[in-house]
């Protein structure tokens, strides 16, 4: 006999149902190799219902993608409050905790900069989402600045080093080249933001 559908839409979890779904695929595949309709089989409801919530599969990964800026976000202020703004400190607990998210949401982490999705202004969701994490980085940074223990070269320019820096030293983690502990992936995080303080040092 075959499994019995549950109706998840009538209960008004099934955009959450299909998000976690998608997720579960990801962690597994490593990719989002999937369709909205296996995504149903998977939650058990009708091949149509994903497309009440999402238009089409890249609807449904910007807003796992929006999901993850947003954790970002919470998870670098998060680490930020446990330093004093503007000092070298707070740019290092930025770097840790940028590593710290992709360590902890790998699927978010590799939907978010698909190249799919580079260009944010049709997802309004996602380009606030975005949007906020990046004025996390470029607020920490200018106040460095402000209290003189960053150079005073152009915000934008040292921000975008920063990131790539970061960024890079993420995706590394993700893609499994530093072992799966994380307390050897937050030392190898430290030891790059040291580097990186070093590089932005007044």
């Amino acid at each position: 006999m075959p499994p019995r559908r549950r109706n998840t839409y009538h209960h008004g979890d099934l955009r959450r149902a299909v998000i976690d779904a998608a997720l579960q695929a990801i962690r597994e595949q490593g990719s989002p190799d999937f369709s909205l309709r296996a995504l149903a089989r998977r939650v058990g409801v009708a091949p149509s219902a994903p497309y009440r919530h999402f238009e089409d599969k890249r609807a449904l990964l910007a807003a796992i993608a929006a999901e993850g800026f947003r954790l970002l976000a919470d998870g670098l202020r998060k680490a930020a409050g446990t330093a004093r703004p503007g000092s070298l400190d707070h740019l290092r607990e930025l770097g840790v905790a940028y590593v710290r998210f992709a360590a902890r949401h790998p699927a978010h982490f590799r939907i978010m900069f698909r190249p799919e999705l580079a260009d944010k202004t049709p997802y309004p969701e996602l380009l606030d989402a975005a949007s906020d994490s990046f004025d996390v980085l470029t607020s920490g940074i200018r106040a460095a600045q402000e209290s003189g223990v960053v150079r005073p070269e152009e915000t934008g320019r040292l921000v975008r080093a920063s990131w790539g820096m970061v960024h890079g030293i993420a995706a590394l983690a993700v893609a499994g080249q530093f072992g799966r502990s994380r307390a050897k992936i937050e030392a190898i995080a430290r030891s790059a933001s040291e580097a990186l303080i070093r590089g932005l040092e007044a």
